[in-house]
């Protein structure tokens, strides 16, 4: 059973419409605790292979959920000392967006909100997860946190998105 995190506290609210179900995991998802490898070498988020890159390793997880980690070094800092916003905007969105892939078929990014709550030093690990609110038509709402340190560590940043499936493309993989 797909754990109801929908009330998650602490997120920018991008809801869906109430009564909007939660999606069942594809029977060819990956089990959890597999490791996802959606794009290429060169991809500015996954990629091992990309110079600046985050390198991030995602997993699927229970459900419709997804967990990574990403190590933040300091060719990812904006101010001295400080990760990059946007880098982490660039996570989120790729590891928020792997969630509809253990649900659906492709999707792109119509919406991301994210609320920053603590400073993130480069030189530290962040623990990302991302789970499905539920999926409407061609839309696919997703919500995710940032962790510093542990999954459990300090909360450093929150995100809700909407995902569309672009028009022509079908329903199932």
């Amino acid at each position: 059973m797909t754990p109801d995190l929908r009330a998650s506290a602490g997120r920018p609210a991008l809801d869906p419409p109430a009564g909007v179900p939660l999606p069942a995991r594809l029977p060819d998802a990956p089990p959890p605790g597999t490791r996802l490898t959606r794009h290429g070498d060169t991809c500015l988020v996954c990629g091992a292979g990309h110079p600046g890159g985050l390198r991030a390793r995602l997993f699927a997880g229970a459900g419709a959920s997804v967990y990574a980690e990403v190590d933040i070094t300091d060719a990812h800092q904006g101010q001295a000392g400080m990760a990059h916003g946007g880098l982490l905007a660039a996570a989120f969105d790729e590891i928020m967006g792997a969630v509809n892939w253990l649900v659906g078929p492709p999707t792109v990014t119509g919406r991301l909100d994210i609320v920053y709550r603590a400073r993130i030093p480069t030189n530290r690990t962040l623990h990302f997860r991302a789970w499905s609110l539920g999926v409407e038509r061609r839309k696919s709402f997703v919500a995710g946190e940032c962790w510093l340190d542990s999954a459990t560590g300090i909360l450093a940043a929150s995100a809700s998105a909407v995902f569309i499936r672009p028009s022509g493309v079908v329903a199932s993989r």
